[in-house]
This record gives structure tokens, C-alpha cells and sequence, in this order.
């Protein structure tokens, strides 16, 4: 069952609810990353959403648990995004 995630937030902290398959998905259960607050059209499953500086991984709505991301972790994420390039 998905979950609906409202808030206006445009940038969202998800985290990790379990660990994924560690083969395609090799997220761990605690793991955080920021996402776009958009869900993304079809050919995607419902309810995925965009990581943040991550092009092409996403994440969905029944593996991950979300809350708005304050100002200072967005400056965060990105800075370190920043530094990896």
C-alpha cells in the first residue's frame, strides 16, 4: 500500500524502511537520501520520485518513509553533491 505524502515541500529526506535486494536495489534499511517532491509519469511505478543529483535512481513510496527536508539538510545534500563532482 502506498503512502500519500503531503507536503509542500519541493525537496523531501527519505529513509530507507528495509533493505533492498542487494542486487538491483542495494539500499540498506536507515539509508537517507533527498528526492524531488514530484512523483514521475509512467513508464515509472507509482509513486516513484526523482533523487536529488542523482539522475536515473529513484525511489518509491512503499520502500521509503518521508518527511520535508529543512532548509540546512537541502544545503547539505547539495553541497556534498557538489564536492563528489
Amino acid at each position: 500500500m502506498s503512502k500519500v505524502i503531503l507536503s509542500e515541500a519541493a525537496i523531501l529526506k527519505a529513509t530507507r524502511i528495509a533493505d533492498g535486494d542487494g542486487w538491483k536495489d542495494t539500499a540498506k534499511a536507515g539509508d537517507v537520501v533527498f528526492v524531488h517532491n514530484v512523483p514521475l509519469p509512467p513508464p515509472h511505478s507509482p509513486g516513484q520520485m526523482q533523487r536529488l543529483g542523482e539522475q536515473g535512481w529513484t525511489v518509491g513510496v512503499d520502500e521509503w518513509t518521508f518527511v520535508p527536508a529543512t532548509p540546512q539538510e537541502v544545503r547539505d545534500a547539495v553541497m556534498a553533491l557538489v564536492a563528489r563532482k
